[in-house]
């Protein structure tokens, strides 16, 4: 396939391909140079950033003494209990229809790195009085990802 650069040297990914790759807007790619060739791939998530998430989850979890799901658009999910049934094709909706979304009941938090949706986080029996200390760890999340 053929594609033409513009003039701040861009392309388009055709949508087929980032569907395939499960590449979604504001995500990060891996450009190298290989063999007098240019290589694109979908950067996979860092071990450290996947122990960070797992951590933070689970003392969540311990904080509010709830049940915390945290998911990236890419599909990755983090819970603070294997056991915790989640239906991945809430994340296509979640993508589509970012605010007022809810899982079973509990309200879907959308998490933003560098201005871009990462994913969303589900307390289950959310009340609203942990609105405060939800939004001080979604900007912890925030802020560790964007580093």
């Amino acid at each position: 396939m053929n594609k033409r650069i513009d003039s701040l040297g861009r392309i388009v990914i055709p949508k087929d391909y980032r569907k395939k790759l499960n590449i979604n807007d504001g995500e990060l790619l891996n450009i190298e140079y290989e063999n007098d060739s240019i290589v694109i791939s979908k950067k996979e998530i860092e071990d450290k950033t996947k122990k960070f998430l797992n951590l933070i989850i689970n003392n969540m979890s311990i904080y509010f003494k709830k049940n915390i799901i945290f998911f990236d658009i890419s599909g990755n999910i983090y819970k603070s209990k294997e056991n915790i049934e989640f239906d991945k094709n809430i994340i296509v909706k979640f993508k589509t229809k970012i605010n007022n979304i809810y899982y079973d009941n509990n309200q879907i938090f959308p998490v933003y790195v560098n201005g871009y949706l990462y994913g969303g986080l589900i307390i289950i029996d959310y009340e609203e009085e942990l609105k405060k200390q939800v939004n001080a760890y979604i900007n912890l999340i925030e802020k560790y990802i964007e580093e």
